[in-house]
């Protein structure tokens, strides 16, 4: 005797769920406008348009980076080497925490001397506070920085009206 196996359908196996399952499911499942509004076969001004209504649901820190261009940029030309720029020192010292905890894992394995790998590991904690500290000063020269760019915009005096 060969049991044929059923195929449930989705009302059927949504049945026998508990009840406190079946309250916080939304069926049928509803398609979003976002994902509604995309498709393959418009044309090119109904695209544009399309864009446009996606553009307005997305998050207000995703439509930041929308504006600034960072969305049209490969990864390590944007984000990468834009952090780079803005600290390169924060990123050597992440760098050097990086290759003195390679050594001392690698000499771990190697059955180094235990004191080669306890003097990496205690060169990796000073590189570690070191890049802890560069990101510190990067974020504070960098809230500066915008604040100077805030003042020069308003002007140097405010007015006397």
């Amino acid at each position: 005797m060969s049991e044929e196996s059923k195929t449930f359908t989705d009302e059927e196996l949504i049945s026998q769920l508990p009840q406190s399952i079946t309250k916080s499911l939304q069926w049928p499942p509803q398609i979003s406008e976002v994902a509604q509004t995309l498709g393959s076969d418009d044309q090119p001004e109904e695209r544009v348009g399309k864009k446009a209504k996606i553009m307005s649901e997305l998050p207000d820190y995703m439509k930041i980076e929308h504006q600034q261009g960072e969305m049209d940029k490969p990864f390590f030309r944007g984000a990468i080497w834009g952090k780079l720029q803005q600290n390169p020192l924060a990123v050597i010292g992440i760098g050097v925490t990086c290759v003195f905890f390679t050594k001392a894992v690698l000499g771990s394995v190697r059955n180094d001397a235990p004191m080669s790998i306890n003097k990496n590991l205690r060169n990796r904690v000073k590189a570690q506070g070191f890049a802890i500290t560069m990101i510190a000063l990067g974020f504070l020269y960098t809230q500066q920085k915008k604040k100077n760019a805030a003042v020069s915009q308003q002007g140097d005096y405010p007015s006397d009206q």
